[in-house]
């Protein structure tokens, strides 16, 4: 597997509510606070969200 095809570590909130299929971004933020998806924190407002949790959560979600 080359580098550019390889999975990213984080993503933004809009991107994990893309990737998820919401609607809207205050669910990846629930998601987020209940400790269903791992993210970190970048700044006061910013957030990133673990890609592999992202995919966990889909797995057990179908």
């Amino acid at each position: 597997m080359s580098l550019a095809q390889e999975e990213p570590l984080y993503v933004s909130v809009t991107e994990a509510k893309r990737l998820l299929g919401f609607k809207d971004r205050r669910t990846i933020y629930k998601l987020i606070h209940r400790g269903y998806l791992k993210a970190k924190k970048i700044n006061d407002k910013t957030f990133r969200v673990n890609y592999a949790s992202i995919k966990a959560f889909a797995e057990v979600a179908e």
